[in-house]
């Protein structure tokens, strides 16, 4: 820690603290983070138009972070015009482990899935939870 600081204070940096440091990283960071998340969100808007499938779950797995929230990874396929294609989705909303594992036991491999896909490119997919509301019930 002192070396970074006495580094952070040399004449390559200009009256820059450690407290700036950890701003500058924090903010990328966050940039990084809202940039995938919009990615994701703009791929399931544009995917609420796609022509849909039925696919199947080939399972999951919760995610537990030493820090922040867990998450749920699920892995599919789908086939279009006979040729076969796999996709995974993400979600993560969960306040605790248990909740993201109880997600994923909700998505058990061999469950049936509707993905929408991309007319313009078949390995393109999206799985969205609006779509499954029909298949839960069945």
């Amino acid at each position: 820690m002192y070396r970074l600081h006495r580094l952070l204070r040399g004449p390559m940096v200009c009256n820059m603290t450690l407290g700036t440091v950890y701003v500058v990283i924090i903010s990328a960071l966050l940039v990084y983070g809202s940039t995938r998340w919009w990615r994701v969100r703009r791929r399931e808007r544009a995917g609420q138009n796609w022509p849909f499938v039925e696919g199947v779950s080939e399972g999951g797995r919760a995610v537990v972070p030493s820090r922040g929230s867990p998450w749920a990874e699920i892995d599919y396929s789908y086939a279009v015009n006979g040729e076969y294609y796999a996709g995974r989705f993400v979600r993560g909303v969960f306040n605790n482990a248990n909740e993201a594992q109880a997600y994923v036991d909700s998505m058990g491999k061999g469950r049936r899935l509707i993905v929408r896909y991309s007319p313009s490119d078949f390995e393109k997919s999206v799985v969205r939870d609006e779509d499954q509301q029909p298949l839960a019930s069945s």
